[in-house]
Protein backbone atom coordinates (compact mmCIF):
# COMPACT_ATOMS: atom_id res chain seq x y z
CA UNK A 1 0.00 0.00 0.00
CA UNK A 2 1.33 3.45 -1.04
CA UNK A 3 0.13 6.60 1.37
CA UNK A 4 -0.95 10.03 -0.99
CA UNK A 5 2.35 11.64 -0.46
CA UNK A 6 4.05 8.08 -1.91
CA UNK A 7 5.69 7.14 1.12
CA UNK A 8 4.96 2.94 1.24
CA UNK A 9 3.02 1.60 4.64
CA UNK A 10 2.41 -1.84 5.55
CA UNK A 11 -1.24 -2.65 6.67
CA UNK A 12 -1.87 -6.08 7.86
CA UNK A 13 -5.47 -6.58 8.40
CA UNK A 14 -6.38 -10.15 9.95
CA UNK A 15 -9.05 -12.02 10.65
CA UNK A 16 -9.89 -13.91 14.29
CA UNK A 17 -5.82 -12.59 15.85
CA UNK A 18 -5.08 -14.16 18.85
CA UNK A 19 -8.11 -11.71 20.80
CA UNK A 20 -10.85 -14.02 19.31
CA UNK A 21 -9.04 -16.95 20.79
CA UNK A 22 -8.25 -15.48 24.54
CA UNK A 23 -12.09 -13.76 24.17
CA UNK A 24 -13.27 -17.68 23.81
CA UNK A 25 -11.19 -19.19 26.33
CA UNK A 26 -10.56 -16.87 29.09
CA UNK A 27 -12.57 -16.00 32.09
CA UNK A 28 -11.84 -12.58 31.77
CA UNK A 29 -9.82 -10.39 29.86
CA UNK A 30 -6.02 -9.91 30.59
CA UNK A 31 -3.80 -8.48 28.10
CA UNK A 32 -0.93 -10.37 30.08
CA UNK A 33 -1.95 -13.80 29.46
CA UNK A 34 -1.17 -13.03 25.61
CA UNK A 35 1.80 -11.18 26.28
CA UNK A 36 3.34 -13.38 28.95
CA UNK A 37 2.84 -16.26 26.22
CA UNK A 38 5.05 -14.39 23.63
CA UNK A 39 3.13 -15.00 21.01
CA UNK A 40 4.67 -15.57 17.40
CA UNK A 41 2.87 -13.18 15.44
CA UNK A 42 3.16 -9.81 17.66
CA UNK A 43 0.37 -7.57 18.94
CA UNK A 44 -1.08 -5.33 15.44
CA UNK A 45 -0.95 -1.55 17.15
CA UNK A 46 -4.43 -1.30 15.63
CA UNK A 47 -7.32 -3.92 16.41
CA UNK A 48 -10.83 -4.06 15.14
CA UNK A 49 -13.51 -5.08 17.27
CA UNK A 50 -16.53 -5.29 14.46
CA UNK A 51 -19.01 -5.76 16.95
CA UNK A 52 -21.72 -7.42 16.07
CA UNK A 53 -24.71 -7.66 18.87
CA UNK A 54 -25.08 -11.09 19.90
CA UNK A 55 -28.82 -11.31 18.38
CA UNK A 56 -27.49 -10.01 14.93
CA UNK A 57 -24.39 -12.66 15.67
CA UNK A 58 -27.03 -15.72 16.44
CA UNK A 59 -29.43 -14.39 13.44
CA UNK A 60 -26.77 -15.31 10.99
CA UNK A 61 -25.46 -18.25 12.27
CA UNK A 62 -28.64 -19.99 11.97
CA UNK A 63 -28.99 -18.59 7.91
CA UNK A 64 -25.52 -20.12 7.28
CA UNK A 65 -26.28 -23.20 9.31
CA UNK A 66 -23.19 -24.99 8.96
CA UNK A 67 -22.78 -26.73 12.04
CA UNK A 68 -19.15 -26.04 12.21
CA UNK A 69 -19.00 -24.36 16.06
CA UNK A 70 -21.06 -25.40 19.39
CA UNK A 71 -22.55 -21.93 19.14
CA UNK A 72 -25.50 -20.99 21.68
CA UNK A 73 -27.10 -17.92 22.00
CA UNK A 74 -25.36 -18.14 25.87
CA UNK A 75 -22.02 -18.46 24.88
CA UNK A 76 -22.23 -15.19 22.05
CA UNK A 77 -23.43 -13.27 24.99
CA UNK A 78 -20.21 -14.27 26.87
CA UNK A 79 -18.13 -14.01 23.76
CA UNK A 80 -19.21 -10.37 23.28
CA UNK A 81 -19.29 -9.35 26.66
CA UNK A 82 -15.53 -10.26 26.52
CA UNK A 83 -14.77 -8.53 23.78
CA UNK A 84 -16.13 -5.25 24.66
CA UNK A 85 -14.47 -5.48 28.33
CA UNK A 86 -11.20 -5.96 26.24
CA UNK A 87 -12.39 -3.13 23.97
CA UNK A 88 -11.76 -0.92 27.54
CA UNK A 89 -8.77 -2.03 28.10
CA UNK A 90 -6.19 -0.01 25.66
CA UNK A 91 -8.94 2.13 23.76
CA UNK A 92 -6.50 4.17 21.71
CA UNK A 93 -5.94 0.31 20.09
CA UNK A 94 -8.55 -1.39 20.00
CA UNK A 95 -11.26 0.58 17.88
CA UNK A 96 -14.75 -1.01 17.97
CA UNK A 97 -16.59 -0.75 14.17
CA UNK A 98 -20.28 -0.60 14.62
CA UNK A 99 -21.75 -3.57 12.55
CA UNK A 100 -25.52 -2.76 12.97
CA UNK A 101 -24.54 -0.31 9.86
CA UNK A 102 -24.82 -0.89 6.20
CA UNK A 103 -22.14 -2.42 4.40
CA UNK A 104 -20.91 1.15 3.04
CA UNK A 105 -21.20 2.95 6.40
CA UNK A 106 -18.87 0.13 8.31
CA UNK A 107 -16.20 0.13 5.10
CA UNK A 108 -16.47 3.47 5.86
CA UNK A 109 -15.51 3.40 9.02
CA UNK A 110 -12.53 1.11 8.87
CA UNK A 111 -11.16 3.33 5.67
CA UNK A 112 -11.33 6.73 7.88
CA UNK A 113 -9.65 4.99 11.21
CA UNK A 114 -7.07 3.27 8.48
CA UNK A 115 -6.67 6.96 6.37
CA UNK A 116 -5.97 8.95 9.84
CA UNK A 117 -3.52 6.32 10.59
CA UNK A 118 -1.70 7.21 7.71
CA UNK A 119 -1.70 10.43 7.82
CA UNK A 120 0.47 10.02 10.81
CA UNK A 121 3.09 7.76 9.03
Amino acid sequence: YASMDGRSADILLWDRHIYSIFAANTAFPNLSVIRNAKPVIPEPPKVFLMNVPPNMAWMREQQAQKGDHPITPEWLVAKHAKYLELLKTEPERFVEIDTTESLDVVFGQLVKVIDDDLTKI
